[in-house]
């Protein structure tokens, strides 16, 4: 059973100012963090679940991971609702997923009657703003940064399905500032999903999302993309 059931409300504005986000020093670390700097919106740790059926989840900044949600080893079920203009000074601005975390996105089977409300991530930002620290051993997993709308680690499943639409969502930072900076390709990206891990996809809409380096509507950084088809209408790229 989920620790958290949500079938309606609004949870808005939750978290730091916008602008002490803009005001994160390049070197802080991306490791580490706790429930004030991970998660504005919902914040979910070890097996804790999270049902989201309907409601608003917007306009929470927080200067880390997660502006609308933050799961660590959990399951993260959105169902339908919006998650809409939250803020992540580092990785998914709208829902961060680590640890071996599920994401199921949307619905199994497409509803043609529309009995449950379509889903909608649009307009949030990663802003990508910490950079790795000079002591970190891998590079590689210390690069990744974005994922405006939805980003998930290499032990993260993540399912996108019917009736979710993610739009509108932007991962923003500087590329090519040489080898302690962000690169294009080097782990930039995702404006509407930065996976690391596999992504299973049936049926959904990913549209007008904008990354200032690579993929602006998937980042999927291992390659591991599964099963897509649906609607996707403008270009999606995939790196």
């Amino acid at each position: 059973n989920a620790a958290m059931v949500m079938r309606g409300g609004a949870i808005l504005g939750c978290g730091s100012e916008a602008g002490s986000v803009a005001s994160l020093a390049p070197t802080d670390n991306v490791d580490g963090g706790n429930a004030s700097e991970n998660g504005a919106g919902i914040y979910a740790d070890g097996a804790a679940g999270i049902q989201i059926f309907d409601g608003v989840i917007a306009g929470n900044v927080t200067p880390k991971r997660g502006g609308g949600i933050f799961s660590n080893a959990g399951k993260v079920e959105f169902r339908g609702g919006v998650i809409a203009a939250n803020i992540a000074g580092n990785i998914g601005g709208g829902i961060c997923a680590q640890g071996g975390s599920t994401v199921i996105i949307g619905n199994d089977r497409k509803m043609e009657t529309m009995d449950l409300p379509s889903l909608v991530i649009s307009g949030n930002t990663a802003k990508a703003i910490e950079r790795p620290s000079d002591e970190s051993t891998d590079h590689r997993k210390s690069r990744h940064y974005g994922g405006g709308g939805v980003f998930s680690d290499s032990d993260t499943r993540l399912f996108v399905f019917h009736n979710a639409f993610i739009t509108n969502n932007r991962a923003e930072g500087t590329p090519g500032q040489g080898s302690e900076g962000i690169q294009d390709g080097a782990g930039l990206g995702g404006g509407g999903i930065f996976s690391c891990g596999k992504i299973q996809m049936s049926g959904s809409y990913i549209t007008a999302n904008y990354s200032e380096a690579s993929g602006g509507g998937i980042f999927s950084y291992s390659g591991n993309l599964d099963k897509v088809n649906g609607g996707y209408p403008g270009r999606l790229p995939l790196t």
